[in-house]
């Protein structure tokens, strides 16, 4: 049988079996190629959408799995134990926190989201805004739900195709913050070290800079934030091979995608990890266009003079500070800007 293999890197290899091959056959012919020949544990997808393969027992035939002559599977690395000092550990575990035991996995550009992104209405349609991007692709908004955790959601879905890993990235955040005292001081956080831990793991809590940067240095990938009100792009761990683009509102994050043009709704086509390369750069410059158009659909918050609605309780609150000290008080996490 042949098996086309869609590696990390996205690059395509072809490969040939027999048609009695089992699993032992399959890791060994993929562990000859050059750029999975450093061990790392593997996980393997196939179907559409794609679904894991179990190749736990390596005796099995590969027809027995569902595998045919000719299908494509995605080969990515297998999420690894997150291995953490026994001290942060014992400090979290005081702290009543839940720190990871695994770290997410980025997925592949093309696999196929949890759920998927909010359709939200603007003043032309139902349709998420996007700019042109080359002959054939658009540079499209992929909006997240407002409920305190997009930034999560946003960084879940661009990394690792998932818009439900909120916890266990909240869990990376404050195991970094408890391991480096010295980065994270009680000065930076703006208040105690361990309150700041507590605070940002619960569901309600607002990421900011701080989880940007975290989260960018754990997955060694540089995070562009685009502010919509200025244009600003802040780059966080710059400098790495791949980033992402996040779009920032004022409160409130989303996602940039690449997709071909005429796909809506279609997400497993969308790439939301670039390579740092000139093809890379006309997506940022597509993204920079993108927060412009947003721009002049005034998509962005006044932090400091809008005004804010509970929608939990009714009560009305000016600007970002208050809304977030109420929901920290609260615990209440539905909130809309009134005019």
């Amino acid at each position: 049988m042949k098996l086309k293999l869609r590696l990390p890197s996205s690059a395509s290899q072809v490969i040939t079996l027999s048609d009695d091959a089992v699993v032992s056959d399959l890791l060994a012919e993929v562990r000859l190629l050059d750029e999975l020949k450093d061990g790392t544990e593997l996980q393997f997808k196939s179907g559409f959408p794609p679904k894991s393969l179990d190749l736990s027992n390596k005796s099995s035939k590969l027809v027995e799995l569902g595998v045919r002559s000719g299908d494509q599977l995605i080969v990515s690395a297998a999420s690894v134990a997150v291995k953490l000092p026994d001290e942060v550990r014992k400090l979290a575990a005081g702290l009543g926190l839940s720190l990871p035991s695994r770290s997410p996995t980025p997925a592949q550009p093309t696999s196929t989201p949890r759920n998927t992104p909010t359709q939200r209405k603007n003043d032309d349609n139902t349709r998420p805004p996007e700019v042109p991007c080359g002959p054939d692709n658009v540079v499209v908004l992929r909006v997240m739900d407002d409920d305190n955790s997009c930034l999560f959601r946003a960084i879940g879905y661009a990394l690792l195709r998932n818009l439900d890993t909120m916890h266990e990235l909240r869990s990376l955040v404050a195991a970094a913050i408890l391991e480096d005292p010295i980065e994270f001081s009680d000065v930076v956080l703006g208040k105690p070290r361990e309150e700041y831990c507590k605070w940002i793991s619960k569901p309600n809590s607002w990421g900011g800079a701080i989880e940007i940067a975290v989260l960018a240095k754990h997955f060694d990938i540089t995070i562009c934030s685009i502010d919509v009100a200025t244009g600003r792009v802040d780059s966080f761990n710059p400098d790495r091979p791949t980033f992402i683009i996040l779009v920032y509102s004022g409160i409130h994050y989303d996602t940039v995608a690449l997709a071909p043009e005429g796909v809506d709704g279609l997400y497993e086509f969308d790439q939301t990890v670039f390579d740092n390369d000139a093809a890379g750069q006309q997506v940022l410059t597509a993204a920079d266009d993108l927060a412009a158009l947003l721009r002049s659909k005034h998509y962005f918050t006044d932090t400091v003079g809008f005004s804010i609605k509970c929608e939990v309780c009714g009560s009305v609150f000016r600007g970002e500070r208050q809304a977030q000290s109420h929901s920290e008080s609260t615990g209440h996490a539905q909130f809309q800007e009134i005019n």
